[in-house]
């Protein structure tokens, strides 16, 4: 799948060897630490191009905390209407199940958009197939897609990290639970979510506790996927 790499906004400190506690520094200095639970929402707006939907992806992050009151007043053919998209999905509310993340990407100009009151930043970018606007761009459970954002998520040691785990043995952490298909959902079932999910023959769904800061990097393209609860994961 083609993607269309983003400037990157945040500028990060190198993550190599004792380095890795600067970067952490800069990183909460610029408002992406201290995330793990942290609520946010976004707006994915799909354009057609190429026999493809490029799909900008708005976020809340550095912004605000998705207000109820504005989510919920949100109307999504009016915003596709007054964005000239072919669709707009939106995404939450959402509830980031990391601890800080390492270079924040936007676009080249720092592109932000209001959407029913809330301000929201331009942080990453997917080429989706032109069936995706059937679905009004939902994602598919249990399928892959990439995504191109230049992050590290950092998760930190002595914390849960929770996992899916396909057919084939590649594994995917989560970094946001959703409230979209159950709105009582939060940080404590997590643990126990197995015993919820439909999973396909062939993946499971474990806790693990760190017993290292983790370091998940996009490395430009980043493979994600979701459960039947919309919870987010990416490829490790």
């Amino acid at each position: 799948m083609r993607t269309i790499s983003l400037a990157t906004a945040f500028v990060a400190a190198t993550l190599l060897g004792s380095a890795a506690t600067a970067a952490r520094a800069q990183t909460e200095s610029q408002g992406v630490g201290h995330l793990r639970d942290r609520r946010y929402c976004e707006i994915w707006l799909g354009y057609i191009y190429a026999a493809h939907v490029n799909t900008p992806m708005f976020n809340t992050i550095g912004y605000n905390d998705c207000p109820q009151n504005k989510m919920s007043s949100l109307e999504l053919n009016r915003l596709k209407k007054q964005n000239a998209a072919a669709a707009a999905f939106f995404n939450g509310p959402r509830h980031w199940v990391l601890d800080a993340i390492n270079g924040l990407d936007v676009s080249s100009s720092g592109e932000t958009k209001n959407f029913g009151g809330m301000e929201m930043t331009k942080v990453a970018r997917a080429v989706l197939p032109l069936s995706a606007l059937k679905r009004g761009l939902t994602p598919i459970p249990y399928t892959t897609m990439d995504v191109s954002r230049t992050t590290i998520w950092i998760y930190d040691a002595h914390k849960a990290v929770f996992e899916l785990t396909d057919p084939s043995g590649a594994v995917y952490i989560m970094q946001s639970y959703s409230q979209q298909v159950d709105p009582n959902l939060k940080m404590s079932d997590l643990p126990s979510l197995s015993s919820r999910l439909k999973l396909p023959a062939g993946w499971t769904y474990k806790t693990e506790i760190l017993q290292q800061t983790l370091e998940l990097n996009s490395n430009g393209l980043a493979t994600i996927t979701h459960d039947g609860l919309q919870d987010t994961y990416q490829k490790r």
